[in-house]
């Protein structure tokens, strides 16, 4: 029984991982819209009409506050539903524990990914055909944001702000799966699959208040991910905030559903 991709088609074939992309990719558009209708006839580039550089307007803040919700929605609350169903007992009858969680996690970080990653790329390709892919003016605020007092990236955005874009695409794809696996690690605590999804939502939101940053950096998950880099983040402080939220969900998941009583 190839448990990996029966877990790979129900993250990518339902009703949530619908309506996440929905929800994402109506911020885009919603986001597109504002921006063309004042800015079309203005010189303005690809980089400052995107969503996630694009400060003039409070999608990017909605979207970015919203990414636990858009990662954890689709299959975050899976594991919930299986046990509450019982249908992890059927499944564990036929393949080990390990190979079960091992291929739920993978399903999850993919479709955590996926549901985040695809709404910004799509956002990224129309204004690509609405706005020509330069450099913006010396100047302006996301210039000295990104090249001057933040740093993250600033070699790409000097050298092709496309291709800062993209790369922050990547970048939030791979916390959003992270975060998606934190769904995992709390279900043991949770009642609901409302309270699943939702955990991660509140700590990151209470995380990123907490820890926002300052002159000698940021902790702020919420502020780091952002690519408007409104806030200081050092390279080694978003490696150590991402390894923190992916290992420590992983190491959680796992154990509790090697002691949990599934049969």
């Amino acid at each position: 029984m190839n448990v990996l991709k029966l877990e790979l088609n129900r993250a990518f074939v339902n009703r949530n991982m619908l309506i996440s992309l929905f929800i994402g990719i109506i911020l885009s558009l919603a986001d597109i819209f504002l921006f063309s209708k004042y800015y079309l006839s203005q010189d303005m580039v690809l980089v400052q009409a995107w969503i996630g550089t694009n400060y003039f307007f409070v999608y990017n803040s909605i979207f970015f506050a919203l990414l636990p919700i858009l990662a954890c929605l689709p299959f975050g609350g899976s594991l919930f539903n299986d046990i509450e169903s019982g249908y992890d007992k059927n499944i564990c009858i036929k393949v080990s524990r390990m190979d079960y969680i091992s291929s739920k996690c993978i399903a999850t970080f993919l479709s955590g990914f996926f549901a985040v990653s695809v709404p910004l790329l799509l956002d990224l390709f129309i204004v690509a055909g609405l706005f020509p892919n330069k450099q913006p003016e010396l100047l302006c605020f996301m210039v000295g944001g990104a090249t001057l007092d933040c740093n993250l990236f600033s070699e790409v955005f000097a050298y092709n702000a496309s291709l800062y874009c993209l790369v922050y695409i990547l970048t939030d794809g791979l916390f959003a799966g992270a975060i998606a696996l934190i769904s995992l690690a709390v279900t043991k605590l949770s009642g609901s699959f409302f309270t699943v999804v939702v955990v991660p939502f509140v700590l990151y939101i209470f995380q990123g208040l907490v820890m926002i940053g300052d002159s000698n950096g940021n902790w702020s998950v919420l502020g780091m991910i952002n690519p408007t880099q409104q806030v200081v983040t050092k390279w080694y402080q978003m490696l150590i905030a991402y390894c923190v939220i992916l290992i420590g969900s992983l190491i959680v998941s796992i154990l509790y559903n090697r002691k949990r009583d599934i049969l």
